[in-house]
C-alpha cells in the first residue's frame, strides 16, 4: 500500500507531511496532519455532492496559527481519487506582530 501523503500550502509557502490520519465516524472526516513543529487539523462533513468543510484549524505553520470555520474565514472543499482538497482563508495571528490580525491563504491536499 503506498504511503499517504499532504500538501499544505499556507501564504505561498508549502511542506509535503506522510504524517497524515484521517478518521471517519458517520458523515465526518478529520484529517490531521503533522507538520513539525506544527500541525493542522480539518473537520469535513462528507455529503453526497461534496465535502463541507466545518472547520481548518493551523497551529504553527511557519509560525501562523488561525482557523477557518463557519465564524471566522472561509474555507472549501473538493474529493477526486482519493484525495480531498480544501482550499480557503484562515483567519490568526501574524507571527512576525503577534498583537496582530492576519488572513492567510491555504490550501490542504489529503490522501485518505
Amino acid at each position: 500500500m503506498p504511503q499517504k501523503t499532504a500538501r499544505i500550502t499556507v501564504d505561498g509557502n508549502s511542506r509535503t507531511s506522510h504524517a497524515i490520519s484521517c478518521t471517519q465516524v458517520q458523515s465526518l472526516l478529520t484529517v490531521e496532519i503533522g507538520v513539525a513543529p506544527g500541525r493542522v487539523r480539518a473537520l469535513l462533513e462528507l455529503e453526497p455532492d461534496k465535502p463541507i468543510p466545518q472547520t481548518v484549524d493551523i497551529d504553527n505553520f511557519n509560525g501562523f496559527r488561525g482557523v477557518a470555520n463557519a465564524g471566522v474565514g472561509k474555507a472549501q472543499a473538493t474529493f477526486g481519487g482519493s484525495t480531498y482538497t480544501i482550499t480557503g482563508t484562515a483567519e490568526g495571528t501574524d507571527p512576525d506582530h503577534p498583537d496582530r490580525a492576519k488572513a492567510a491563504s491555504f490550501q490542504i491536499e489529503a490522501q485518505c
